[in-house]
């Protein structure tokens, strides 16, 4: 290979690496969604006995056009599969869980690639004579594309740690509601007074809206947009 095509191949072994890796993959966020789906079930199916509070979060308008009535057939129909739905957002935290492992290898090896990528347009090359003029053209042609690769990569590669993080929230979220919370409204709401004997001061209708605020912080984290009106009726009921 003549100099000019040395110039013009610096950094490939980087490049080639990077192009291995399935970034796109790891930045959707399907198996996020899903566990919060599976929990926006859950937490219907438990406003079932609340029919009050279930016309409140449809609205005026929704109750005018019967949409409380869809609600709270839909929670009835949803309160006998309690057990069923647990076990679906179970399922999804596990598919979320496999997935955020995923994205960690993903990360790794992205950081790697992008390492590689700054430390081959930071390398001076191979040596060149004062007459390589197109060799030395070429070769600053490639570093910049090194350098303009790796930042455009490295974009991607904080929207994926944010991702990660965002990720490992949720299941924090995901775990407050099924080991802590949903438990407590169960006995509350069979009517015990006391769990592992500590008095509990909080109703049923309070622990729900715990998880209600729960799930709305699980929904902001994947949709960071300003919540409408609706939304936030929904989440204050």
């Amino acid at each position: 290979m003549d100099r000019v095509g040395a110039a013009m191949a610096h950094g490939a072994s980087a490049l080639d690496a990077l192009d291995a890796i399935d970034v796109g993959a790891a930045l959707d966020a399907a198996a996020a969604a899903r566990l919060v789906e599976r929990l926006r079930a859950v937490h219907l199916a438990m406003r079932a006995d609340a029919p009050r509070a279930l016309r409140r979060s449809a609205g005026l308008l929704g109750r005018l056009f019967g949409r409380d009535v869809k609600l709270q057939a839909e929670a009835s129909a949803l309160a006998a599969r309690l057990g069923v739905l647990l076990r679906d957002a179970d399922r999804a935290a596990h598919g979320l869980t496999a997935h955020l492992d995923g994205q960690r290898a993903c990360l790794d090896r992205l950081e790697a690639a992008l390492a590689a990528l700054r430390a081959a347009a930071a390398d001076a090359g191979p040596a060149l004579g004062a007459a390589d003029d197109a060799a030395r053209l070429a070769l600053d042609r490639r570093r910049q594309h090194l350098r303009d690769v790796e930042a455009a990569h490295a974009l991607s590669a904080r929207q994926l740690a944010l991702l990660h993080a965002q990720g490992l929230s949720l299941l924090d979220r995901y775990r407050n509601i099924r080991e802590v919370l949903v438990p407590v409204w169960r006995q509350r709401a069979l009517g015990s007074g006391a769990i592992d004997g500590v008095a509990q001061t909080e109703t049923a209708a309070a622990i729900e809206a715990e998880i209600a605020a729960e799930l709305a912080g699980m929904a902001a984290t994947l949709d960071p947009r300003p919540s409408d009106r609706a939304a936030d009726q929904e989440t204050a009921a």
